[in-house]
């Protein structure tokens, strides 16, 4: 399986300067902390699938909680 993208936050945006003096914008993006919540299979699913999480959720509703645990994870994700 090949993993196409990453889940991340972005935190800041500023412009930059080539050499010939263009300005270009640019974006920070933190991608760190991605946690692979779940693996799909084409066995049971019918199709290949990682599903991904991001930071850490304090007041997660009990089935998202249920999902983080039966994945092995010790946080619950913010974002899936």
């Amino acid at each position: 399986m090949q993993l196409t993208a990453l889940i991340g936050k972005k935190i800041y945006q500023k412009q930059g300067f080539l050499q010939d003096g263009t300005r270009v914008p640019l974006s920070g993006i933190v991608v760190a902390g991605n946690v692979i919540a779940q693996v799909k299979s084409a066995d049971k699913e019918g199709y290949n699938a990682l599903q991904l999480g991001l930071g850490t959720n304090k007041k997660a509703k009990k089935a998202i909680k249920n999902h983080s645990k039966k994945a092995g994870l010790g946080m619950t994700p913010r974002f899936f």
